[in-house]
């Protein structure tokens, strides 16, 4: 078995370390970083519901999307709702909450069993990071957790200016270029010569400008939408600033 926790001393105080926090009861969060590729046992029960963390997962993943977008509502105040769903899909989307996580040490608490556990390291230490979220949700309560999202999380980790001016989408980018400037874009999408590929060709005013690749239709028309951005030197437009905001955690 692969784990990356240590006695479980070690694991209270690398735990009190992300947190910041005693935890009331650390038992959850032992759940909270229990990989689904791990087998049950007599502590952690799949009849008690707590055999890993996936529970957990969703319980923080809800909570997290609701306090980005309360975050954000108030402080882009003028910005529209599609503005805000992009930002808050920006920030918990994967290669993101992965991000945070690596930062945040928690591949030192999470536990896997061998390269079973490994195979979804695409979105295991973000789902790690949602489980956590979840598990401060039910040890300390919703005004406790939104804190611990905000000054934990959000603060050291997201900058919102920053996030408002990088890509999330350069598919969604080419469309608002193409529709400010009246321009008709077309993907010409196929299966490609590899097996389990597909290549993509996208014409601007019927002009065929680049050729992508990628292992779905939908990641070849995102590779060849980046190659036009960048040949083209498409930019976004003039994102919004964000208004600091001070929430009162004595409601």
């Amino acid at each position: 078995m692969r784990g990356l926790l240590g006695p479980r001393s070690e694991f209270s105080r690398r735990l009190r370390k992300v947190l910041g926090f005693r935890p009331r009861n650390e038992f959850i969060y032992e759940v909270a970083f229990r990989h689904s590729s791990l087998q049950p046992d007599s502590r952690f029960n799949p009849n008690e519901g707590n055999h890993n963390n996936q529970r957990l997962e969703l319980l923080g993943d809800a909570f997290l999307g609701a306090v980005c977008a309360d975050v954000l509502y108030h402080s882009f105040p003028r910005s529209d709702e599609g503005f805000l769903s992009t930002m808050r899909s920006k920030i918990v989307n994967r290669r993101t909450l992965n991000r945070i996580a690596e930062e945040m040490g928690l591949q030192n608490l999470l536990k896997t069993e061998g390269n079973k556990g490994m195979k979804s390291a695409n979105s295991l230490y973000g789902d790690a990071l949602e489980a956590l979220v979840g598990a401060v949700f039910l040890d300390r309560g919703y005004k406790y957790c939104d804190r611990f999202v905000r000054q934990r999380i959000l603060e050291p980790y997201i900058n919102f200016d920053e996030l408002s001016e990088s890509v999330f989408s350069y598919k969604s980018l080419i469309l608002e270029w193409a529709q400010r400037n009246r321009k008709v874009i077309q993907y010409d999408t196929f299966a490609g010569k590899q097996p389990r590929s597909f290549d993509s060709i996208l014409s601007v005013d019927g002009k065929q400008l680049a050729r992508g690749s990628g292992s779905s239709k939908k990641r070849a028309e995102e590779a060849v939408a980046e190659k036009v951005v960048v040949r083209m030197k498409i930019k976004p437009t003039s994102p919004p600033r964000a208004k600091k905001i001070e929430p009162n955690y004595n409601d």
